[in-house]
């Protein structure tokens, strides 16, 4: 019974010990925060154009979070990567940004002016050389 208590009482100093000995663990390496490439283009206040090795445009722009990277739509920054859906009464956004996609819905008649031009650009990139304001031709 003595030994047992003794052996409970010096088992947790053993164990101390054989930590100290080891080596401190390393710092896991800091990832490089994200910057704009030195040979992108300035097209916008807070906005540049970027093509990489692969001949893929990039459009870096600050954000209120942060530096954000998404692919270019037709070499406006404003709405980059915008997907916009017609669900009838109502459209939905979806917008990548630094903390991942943004997405909401909004009746048509309660649009705000960014949101009314998300759907005019989205729609114009659709289909090009018409605007949402042309009727279709049929």
């Amino acid at each position: 019974m003595k030994s047992t208590k003794l052996l409970l009482l010096f088992l947790p100093v053993v164990l101390l010990a054989q930590d100290s000995s080891k080596k401190p663990a390393k710092p896991a390496p800091k990832t490089a925060a994200m910057t704009v490439p030195a040979d992108a283009v300035k097209i916008g206040p807070y906005a540049w154009r970027y093509v990489d090795k692969d001949g893929k445009a990039w459009i870096y722009r600050y954000t209120m979070t942060g530096l954000a990277k998404v692919p270019d739509s037709d070499g406006d920054p404003t709405y980059a990567g915008v997907k916009v859906t017609d669900k009838g009464d109502t459209f939905r956004f979806e917008r990548p940004g630094v903390m991942g996609v943004a997405i909401w819905e909004r009746k048509k008649s309660d649009l705000t002016e960014e949101e009314k031009a998300m759907v005019e650009f989205s729609k114009s990139k659709a289909e090009p050389g018409k605007t949402a304001a042309q009727p279709e031709k049929k």
